[in-house]
């Protein structure tokens, strides 16, 4: 993450150039690479769904995407809902 100082530096639409980038790359969603098609369908083993899930909680974070047959769905594991609705 940048310095906020060192951007204000930068003129207003440098600034907002910037500010635009980070909010973009923050709101990217890990996500597996997949078909052009069937999406990530074959990484999902509807046998053993929970088991899918954790393993690719485990490569790419408590927050991932999914393409299911061009359906896209956000998958959060259960430990981060814990934590939220805690809150």
């Amino acid at each position: 993450m940048s310095c906020p100082v060192a951007r204000a530096s930068t003129t207003g639409s440098e600034a907002t150039d910037q500010q635009s980038e980070d909010a973009r790359q923050l709101l990217e969603i890990p996500q597996p690479p997949g078909h052009y098609f069937l999406g990530n369908i074959r990484d999902v083993d509807p046998a053993f769904l929970g088991a899918s899930f954790q393993r690719l909680a485990k490569i790419y974070g408590p927050i991932f995407k999914l393409n299911l047959l061009n359906r896209e769905a956000v998958v959060i594991s259960s430990h981060l809902v814990k934590m939220l609705s805690a809150s």
